[in-house]
């Protein structure tokens, strides 16, 4: 028996209970322990959050006690949320298992790409059927990869199940598993047959054989029947993909006829939501747009201050005023510049994270990275914002200082005049940057819940973990 180390494995922070928590803790786990562990225990951690009106989440993947748990600590009507899931008990074991990837179609791109993004996750070892390697000594999970050939049910209704898993019937199957692969009947684990329907359709009993439609259960039988007594088998219930991150997804078939409804309507939400994205990086453009030119007219009004300040002698408490409007005006276009820099990053790995998505590229990278982006950006926005505040103010401390100097020394109402007007302009300058500035906020926050909702729409469509299972209910030496 091997004991995992105690260690942390990854936390993120969540405001609120998010679903994206489900799709970044599966992601992480699947690396860590591969694609088959079932995620229930973290459905049911998100519920009580939300359940329990959580704020303030920060959310740890870690092995504690040799158990890959899930721990959430979180404030809840001002006191302090601790919720626990244990996900994986005996990980040491676990994690010292080694499984296998059968890829049945190898001149197959996408086949072939899922079995490379299986391999790329944590303990597993390729056994394609042309190679001489065999599964002895193999005590891990086995994917059997490949595109599921499917037919109807009766007439009338809407099952449909696999005939063939990448070409392959269960007879074929079993004799890949048995006769080229060498499977021992000691084996103990799970056998994973990954393609479209294999977990669907009628399971007979055994003496109405003719009868049983259901792909992965005429293999669990005909292993069973050559001394296999410890395996389970498994099979998606309908449409399966695996994704960039190696995770296994499946859509139920008894389901079809209401999930192309639901498609549908995800398709449309999502369409909307890209509308919805849209409208709002353009409205997010224009109002930075309206933000730089209420800047430039600020400048502009202070440039015209700045001349009429040159009529004044030098001396008094006006240039220690100017000076500080001059290092308050430094720090607002150093602030300016950190801003510009931070547009400029955002726009790039937005249009990359679309980019890849079309392209069907792993999107994980770009996707923490727009989260890091959208964490610290209102910090940077807000600093800036800070700046233009202290400059606005640095600059109506000056003009009255001004003001008063002006109409002391001169005694003149031309020169007040002028200075008034200035001071005027200065004011609904600084007003309209304001407003701009406001404007250039609402539609940063209208754009970052437009993505959050596009995040939501394009997740939409799939259900998770949706497997039919045959054998013992968990098996012996697991």
């Amino acid at each position: 028996m091997t004991k995992a180390a105690n260690r942390l494995v990854k936390t993120w922070s969540y405001a609120v209970p998010d679903d994206a928590m489900l799709g970044a803790v599966t992601a992480e786990v699947t690396k860590v322990a591969g694609p088959m562990i079932a995620m229930s225990p973290a459905h049911k951690l998100l519920a009580e959050l939300k359940k329990k009106k959580a704020t303030n989440i920060k959310l740890h993947l870690k092995v504690d006690s040799d158990q890959l748990v899930l721990l959430a600590e979180a404030a809840a009507e001002k006191k302090k949320l601790t919720v626990k899931q244990p996900l994986i008990k005996k990980f040491g074991d676990h994690e010292s298992r080694i499984g296998a990837v059968i890829n049945l179609q190898p001149d197959d791109d996408v086949i072939a790409e899922a079995s490379e993004d299986l391999l790329s996750t944590a303990g597993y070892v390729q056994r394609d059927p042309g190679s001489r390697s065999t599964l002895k000594n193999l005590d891990g999970d086995i994917m059997v990869e490949g595109h599921g050939k499917d037919s109807r049910g009766p007439e009338g209704t809407s099952q449909t199940y696999a005939v063939e898993l990448g070409k392959h019937t269960p007879e074929q199957i079993v004799r890949v598993l048995v006769k080229a692969k060498k499977l021992p009947k000691s084996y103990a684990g799970v056998i994973y047959l990954d393609g479209c329907y294999t977990g669907a359709g009628a399971t007979a009993p055994k003496d109405a054989p003719q009868q049983i439609q259901n792909f992965a259960r005429q293999v669990y039988d005909l292993l069973v029947g050559l001394g296999y007594k410890k395996l389970q088998v498994r099979g998606n219930l309908g449409v399966s993909q695996t994704t960039g991150d190696g995770k296994a997804i499946a859509r139920h078939a008894e389901e079809e006829p209401a999930l192309e409804a639901d498609e549908a309507q995800a398709k449309e939400t999502k369409r909307q939501a890209e509308e919805r994205l849209e409208k709002a990086r353009k409205a997010e453009a224009r109002a930075e747009k309206r933000r730089a030119e209420a800047q430039d007219a600020l400048a502009k009004a202070q440039a015209r201050a700045d001349e009429i300040a040159q009529l004044m002698a030098p001396g008094g408490g006006y240039d220690q005023l100017k000076a500080l409007r001059e290092r308050a005006k430094g720090q607002l276009q150093r602030a300016q510049e950190v801003v510009d820099a931070w547009q400029e990053r955002f726009a790039e790995t937005t249009a990359a994270l679309d980019l890849a998505r079309e392209e069907g590229k792993d999107t994980q990278a770009l996707e923490e990275e727009l989260t890091r982006l959208e964490a610290v950006g209102d910090e940077v926005f807000e600093r800036r914002d800070t700046a233009q505040r202290a400059y606005a103010l640095a600059s109506e401390r000056e003009f009255s200082a001004y003001m008063t100097t002006m109409a002391v020394k001169t005694g003149m109402k031309r020169p007040k005049r002028e200075v008034q007007a200035a001071l005027d302009a200065l004011k609904e300058a600084q007003d309209r940057l304001a407003g701009a500035q406001q404007a250039a906020l609402d539609a940063k926050r209208e754009r970052k819940e437009a993505r959050a909702a596009y995040e939501a729409a394009r997740k939409a469509g799939y259900m998770e973990g949706l497997t039919g299972t045959f054998g013992p209910e968990r098996p012996t030496k697991r």
